[in-house]
């Protein structure tokens, strides 16, 4: 045997290498360049993807039955946070990429570092202080560069774990939404499932935690004990639901065990929690005009009981794409009829539909709606309008003769109708909707409709052609010839 073949042999201390496809240190030559390319356009990516997402549940809203509706409502909300938690870490990550960027090119041009006997506006105490705590360039580019990979890593594990966490909360959601629809408690069987599925996670990381890393620890006999075992078990296959070994465990022992381990594992955890909470609180107010409420004197009490641009279809903004609310062309009205919109939402007047007309549930078991054309649409919009009571200065109108009608500039279907204004003074009206009157008639409801009816006021100013009597005699007086 020759002395080369002796060298390449294994010894004890030397495994033997495992041939790749690929060469490690050729692609680690390749990662700092990688990272800022992912970095950079994942960055772009997750901060349109929030804007965009909304758009289209906004859009899609009004048409969407409540199964779907219930799962838009937890994706979109974990999408968010998964974005903005991500493009956090990734903002962090390049600022931290440049800085190493930047030292990079002083070590280029200035191999030697800091010229200590050019820094003339140093004294030689502040000299020496400076010379005995910054550490050399060649450190500082190798502190950078672990820094940035660590980051990049960490926002990969948040990435993965945040939306495995996610595709649960989202089935979890949509389960106990649908439960809940059948006993009429959509909303408060939600609320619990989502409650329980978080503090469920919470509890059963920190008392794996507990029981597996410093009871069983300290104490011996309890790892021996049968009992003890079966319970850490149970709370490790908990644990393993929400943070599964093959998806989440080589990354996140990896980040662990070279950090601060108990920090570390804090800190994750927290994320978790902390990224669906913001995400849901910035949702659910992303449509209101005052997400901060920051408005002490006028909040959303005090502008029902005056004007909304909600109502107003030309003041209508993308804050209202999700609101179904009664709609007026605008707020000056020159004509003598007053066209009207109320909208239709499915998951606010189904169920309500299925009360108050009987009719419509007998005639879909049955096997559809057998009346053809326009009597079929009468028959829809005479449904219809039992949820609404319009009045306009506080007199009760008529909905016999509204129709049913598709607003695709809106995006909702419902019910139009034009309301007589010639008998009214010109100036200011006051027009009154309420959806739901007489909520004492459904003994059962579900909390998707809540307990009451809602309000709408609606002031507009009428203002006719033939309410306009010309200028003032005074004004209308000829200018006295060589006048100015």
């Amino acid at each position: 045997m020759s002395s080369s073949e002796h060298d390449h042999r294994p010894t004890a201390t030397q495994p033997e290498a495992v041939p790749g496809r690929v060469s490690f240190e050729r692609l680690r030559e390749r990662t700092d360049e990688l990272e800022l390319l992912i970095s950079g356009l994942t960055l772009l990516a997750l901060l349109t993807l929030p804007g965009w997402l909304q758009e289209r549940f906004g859009n899609a809203y009004a048409v969407l039955p409540f199964g779907l509706l219930a799962a838009a409502s937890m994706t979109v909300p974990m999408a968010i946070a998964i974005c903005y938690t991500l493009a956090a870490g990734f903002v962090l990550h390049l600022g931290v990429r440049a800085y190493w960027v930047g030292l990079i090119g002083l070590k280029a041009v200035f191999p030697a570092g800091v010229n200590w006997s050019r820094s003339v506006t140093l004294g030689p105490i502040r000299r020496e202080q400076l010379q005995q705590t910054l550490p050399r360039i060649d450190s500082s580019i190798d502190r950078a560069d672990r820094l940035a990979s660590l980051l990049f890593s960490l926002n990969l594990l948040a990435g993965v774990a945040l939306s495995w966490i996610g595709l649960l909360a989202v089935l979890v959601f949509i389960v106990a939404g649908l439960l809940g629809a059948e006993v009429g408690a959509a909303n408060r069987y939600v609320n619990v499932a989502i409650q329980g599925f978080f503090n469920l996670m919470l509890l059963a990381a920190l008392s794996r935690w507990v029981l597996d890393a410093l009871l069983a620890g300290r104490f011996p006999t309890l790892r021996r004990s049968a009992a003890f075992r079966g319970l850490v078990w149970l709370v490790t296959a908990v644990t393993r639901v929400y943070f599964p070994d093959r998806l989440l465990a080589l990354l996140r022992l990896t980040l662990q065990s070279n950090t601060r381990p108990r920090l570390f594992a804090f800190a994750f955890l927290f994320v978790m929690l902390l990224a669906p909470l913001v995400g849901a609180i910035y949702f659910q107010r992303s449509a209101d005009f005052d997400p901060l409420r920051t408005l002490e004197y006028i909040g959303d009490a005090e502008v029902r009981g005056g004007a909304r641009s909600a109502h107003y279809e030309t003041q209508r903004t993308t804050l209202n794409r999700r609101r179904g609310e009664p709609m007026i062309p605008a707020p000056v009205i020159e004509t003598g009829w007053l066209p009207l919109f109320l909208p239709y939402q499915a998951l606010r007047d189904d169920v309500l539909l299925r009360l108050r007309c009987p009719e419509l549930v007998a005639a879909r078991k049955s096997g559809g709606l057998p009346v053809p054309g326009r009597e079929r649409s009468k028959g829809i919009a005479e449904c219809l309008g039992r949820l609404w009571q319009v009045q306009l200065n506080g007199r009760v109108l008529a909905l016999d003769r509204f129709f049913v009608s598709e607003r695709s500039d809106l995006g909702f279907r419902g019910l139009s109708g034009y309301i007589d204004l010639r008998s009214e003074v010109p100036g200011l009206q006051w027009l009154r909707v309420i959806w739901r009157p007489g909520p004492e008639q459904e003994t059962l409801v579900s909390d998707l409709v809540g307990p009451g009816s809602l309000h709408y006021n609606i002031p507009f100013l009428w203002s006719p052609e033939a309410a306009y009597q010309g200028p003032p005699p005074s004004a209308a007086q000829p200018v006295p010839a060589g006048q100015p």
